[in-house]
């Protein structure tokens, strides 16, 4: 038996060999780990992309049309259906867009991880569930279109961190709880669509401070409360929806004054008051009015007829009475002019009245 290793040559070698492995391999193990950050995030996001769309096509329960059947091994995830990538980095998804294909499923947090995702369709769908506050984490995000599915729950005041939000349509769903007042700190936002849900709650004064909103869609909900006189502040908004809910009081001279409106929709409310006499030069673009089924009193202006554009009188079912103006049936774009259930006479022909359907 040795004594030592100096005096047992196997020994020794033994250790030779050891110190060899310590001092050769475990270095050199160890600087390929401290490297490794430095060489994985492009490689990782890619890879995180492709994980994240295998993740996203788990939570699919329904596909008739067979959409997800490119999304295999046999082509790169750019040219899955649906999918665009970029061209300055063409192996980031950019796009997802998957709309009117009947999908049945939810939408997983795991689209957050699309970091240059800057497009969302998913409109004319089945998903349903909540809309996953995760998705706020995408920085580029500008368009997101979840109109006509089953989506329910709270709409997520996160998604304000998406500061380069152009467009946001929400409308028929399941939604409820409150308009986020966060949206009013979007300062691209030019469309926000959130129609035909159970949001509740007043339609808040920050709104108005979204100033690049065109459209601004509210209807078919159950907002009560006044019309906050600040969306007059809204100075290129071209559409106003917010029929069928449960707002009241006086609609704010102020929303009168926009002179873009194009579109105002206030009916099947419990609004009072009355229609400014100078109403067709304050709004001078108007297409449709529509203001039935609410308490409003007094005369119909005179100068509606100064609207040209006018393709819809809707003001049935209120308290309006006195004199028809004659002129109305001059407005070459009128087709539709319902005044029935006030206490209107007509006391000449309407101009033009044989153009109207």
């Amino acid at each position: 038996m040795c004594s030592s290793f100096l005096l047992c040559p196997k020994a020794s070698t033994s250790l030779i060999l050891l110190l060899l492995l310590f001092f050769f391999i475990i270095p050199h193990h160890h600087l390929h780990v401290m490297s490794a950050p430095a060489i994985l995030p492009a490689k990782h996001n890619n890879v995180t992309d492709r994980s994240s769309l295998l993740v996203f096509k788990s939570k699919i329960s329904l596909d008739p049309h067979g959409v997800f059947a490119t999304w295999n091994d046999t082509l790169p995830f750019c040219r899955w259906q649906g999918v665009v990538c970029g061209r300055r980095h063409p192996d980031r998804v950019v796009s997802l867009d998957l709309t009117s294909l009947d999908l049945f499923g939810t939408v997983p947090p795991h689209l957050a991880n699309l970091t240059f995702l800057r497009r969302i369709d998913f409109s004319s769908n089945h998903f349903h569930g909540r809309i996953p506050q995760e998705l706020s984490r995408l920085s580029r995000l500008q368009y997101l279109d979840l109109n006509t599915n089953s989506f329910s729950g709270m709409i997520p005041s996160e998604l304000s961190h998406c500061l380069g939000l152009q467009f946001i349509n929400m409308s028929f769903n399941k939604i409820e709880g409150n308009i986020p007042s966060v949206f009013g700190s979007l300062p691209s936002l030019y469309e926000l669509d959130l129609k035909n849900n159970s949001i509740s709650g007043q339609i808040l004064t920050s709104l108005a401070n979204a100033s690049s909103l065109v459209v601004l869609g509210l209807s078919f909900n159950l907002l009560s409360g006044g019309i906050p006189p600040s969306l007059g502040k809204l100075f290129v908004l071209k559409a106003l929806y917010l029929e069928d809910n449960n707002l009241e009081g006086s609609i704010p001279p102020s929303l009168w004054n926009i002179s873009s409106l194009e579109y105002l929709y206030l009916g099947n409310n419990q609004l009072k008051g009355s229609i400014p006499q100078d109403l067709g030069q304050t709004l001078p673009r108007l297409n449709h009015l529509a203001i039935n089924f609410n308490k409003m009193h007094g005369s119909i202006p005179m100068s509606l007829s100064n609207a040209s554009l006018l393709s819809l009188i809707q003001l049935n079912y209120n308290n309006f009475s006195g004199r028809i103006p004659p002129n109305l049936g001059s407005l070459r774009h009128l087709r539709f002019l319902l005044l029935y259930g006030n206490r209107l006479e007509a006391r000449e022909p309407l101009i033009g009245a044989s153009l109207l359907l």
